[in-house]
């Protein structure tokens, strides 16, 4: 329900209260629906990525951990490392590793992601 905006007098002064959605004190929503974010732009770089770096992984967390590998990020100016990292795994589902893409005289990053299977 659609609250109106309004003006309140509070002792000598008035207060502006900004209209807004409210849900009827009865109403209770059972499902809440949440658009997914936007895909992100491609990172493109004029110059190929560095030579994949050979981490060392830290001790897996619990059983069954999937190791994400790190991979070569391109801020704009210069490629800077991010780290891997353990994840939970997901059923029915793999991990296929982000890489990069030449073509055009450009490189065109191809984020992971998870692929059913």
């Amino acid at each position: 329900m659609w609250v109106e905006p309004r003006w309140v007098q509070e002792g000598s002064q008035w207060v502006f209260y900004e209209g807004h959605w409210t849900l009827p004190v009865a109403v209770t929503p059972t499902a809440v629906y949440e658009p997914p974010p936007a895909p992100a732009p491609p990172v493109v770089a004029t110059i190929a990525p560095p030579a994949e770096i050979v981490e060392v992984r830290p001790a897996i967390p619990f059983a069954g951990a999937i190791w994400i590998g790190g991979h070569w990020h391109w801020t704009g100016a210069q490629y800077v490392w991010v780290a891997g990292r353990w994840s939970a795994p997901r059923a029915g589902f793999a991990w296929v590793p982000g890489h990069w893409r030449r073509g055009g005289g450009t490189w065109t990053y191809v984020p992971g992601h998870w692929r059913h299977v």
